[in-house]
């Protein structure tokens, strides 16, 4: 009975090592930051959170909700720069989990 019960514990955790938990696709996204705060690191890095709003429609109801961008390193440094309202256009990692989607930016467009 244990070998059986181990056989199938096994199964089952190599299936779940086979399925991606996080699925990321990179894109284009226009927008407006609608706020942007800065954090740091426990290493002291400054990295920056855009916020945005992101139009969303459940069973009929249409609603936005703010959906942060991450941007660390070089892409920081133009994000600490973008005030409330300003547009822009962003190479981002979208990323959704439990629901929740964020972005990390890879690269802001000119």
């Amino acid at each position: 009975m244990k070998s059986i019960t181990t056989i199938v514990l096994a199964v089952l955790f190599s299936v779940a090592l086979c399925i991606p938990a996080v699925q990321a696709e990179d894109q284009i996204f226009t927008g407006k930051a609608e706020r942007v705060t800065l954090k740091a690191t426990k290493a002291g890095d400054t990295y920056a959170i855009v916020f945005v709003k992101e139009a969303r429609t459940l069973e009929g109801v249409n609603y936005t909700v703010d959906v942060p961008m991450y941007a660390f390193g070089s892409t920081s440094e133009i994000a600490k720069g973008l005030k409330p309202g300003d547009a822009f256009k962003a190479v981002v990692s979208k990323t959704e989990r439990g629901g929740n989607t964020r972005y990390n930016v890879l690269a802001f467009a000119k």
